[in-house]
């Protein structure tokens, strides 16, 4: 399904991510900003630790389970290819809609969208979720 560009730029307004003060980003803030200090050190021990830079979550839709990936800051769920198969083949109904995006960079375009509202279990609890899901 075709997508539009409207080469249109918004520009949104700057502000630290850290404490919302205006016109300034997290690492010129300068109530963010750590003050680098000089130290001396005679002995130092290190310890390192793996850790995941994303959110992981076994989830499970009707009767597929999954991992997904989290983002707490998202406004939409968008579902992939395999799922938007899935949920096809099983009959699930599908609303189609333009959605218009601003990205982080600025730029602005509208896309052919097609959502499903769908029960999803995360930790043992259902609740109904929309899966947004675009075609190329």
């Amino acid at each position: 399904m075709p997508s539009r560009n409207t080469n249109t730029v918004c520009h949104p307004p700057i502000s630290c991510h850290g404490c919302g003060k205006p016109g300034f980003i997290k690492s010129k803030c300068p109530k963010c900003s750590l003050k680098k200090e000089s130290a001396s050190v005679n002995v130092i021990q290190m310890f390192t630790c793996l850790t995941s830079p994303v959110a992981l979550l076994d989830i499970e839709v009707y009767e597929a389970t999954g991992t997904v990936c989290a983002d707490t800051g998202a406004s939409r769920s968008v579902g992939g290819e395999l799922m938007f198969k899935f949920l096809r083949n099983r009959g699930q109904k599908f609303s189609e809609f333009h959605l218009a995006m601003c990205l982080a960079d600025g730029q602005q375009s509208t896309s052919l969208v097609q959502k499903a509202t769908v029960p999803i279990t995360v930790g043992g609890r259902t609740f109904i979720s929309d899966f947004h899901f675009w075609r190329s």
